[in-house]
């Protein structure tokens, strides 16, 4: 999802001069000299203003990892996971061979954490990992795509305050709960 986002292909623009290949050894041009189609070329996944919010959002924290000590194990979504409660970055770790990722308000340097926000929020990668992947193979790839984003329009049409968080686990594993 995060190559989907970081790629303004998926706007639906051609894009060119992205990298400079023959003076610079191959590396990226500032995305202020890249050359963009006058009129979209395909259909969109995502829009030009997410685009561009996702890079502004990735240039603030490009340097919140500079200079970091390396970790031995690798996460799949370090530095793009937020606790679903106060909003904050959730970090990796690892106990034994089991990855997963927690939000401590305790560790948080935070006013705004919420009343009632539990001690520890923990959450598997491995489940993490296949969620995203049913998401994907379902609303992004799947035949029935179409079926699946008519019904989150309809949803969205709805006078819902906020998002039912009881239903979530339902959604996200299946019916099967958590």
């Amino acid at each position: 999802m995060w190559e989907i986002l970081r790629n303004p292909k998926y706007t639906g623009y051609q894009v060119w001069n992205r990298r400079a290949r023959k003076t610079a050894g191959n590396r990226d041009n500032p995305p202020e000299a890249w050359i963009w189609s006058e009129e979209p070329a395909h259909p969109a996944v995502v829009s030009k203003e997410e685009f561009e919010a996702v890079a502004a959002r990735a240039a603030a924290n490009r340097g919140s990892r500079q200079g970091a000590a390396p970790t031995r194990h690798q996460y799949l979504y370090r530095g793009i996971l937020r606790c679903g409660i106060c909003g904050l970055r959730m970090w990796g770790n690892h106990r034994r061979s089991s990855a997963y990722y927690s939000c401590q308000p305790s560790h948080q340097r935070s006013a705004n954490i919420p009343a009632g926000h539990p001690a520890h929020v923990y959450l598997g990668e491995p489940a993490l990992h296949e969620a995203v992947v049913g998401f994907l193979s379902a609303a992004l790839f799947g035949p029935e795509r179409h079926t699946y984003w008519r019904r989150r329009l309809a949803d969205c049409e709805s006078k819902q305050p906020a998002a039912p968080v009881g239903e979530r686990p339902k959604e996200v594993y299946g019916g099967r709960g958590s």
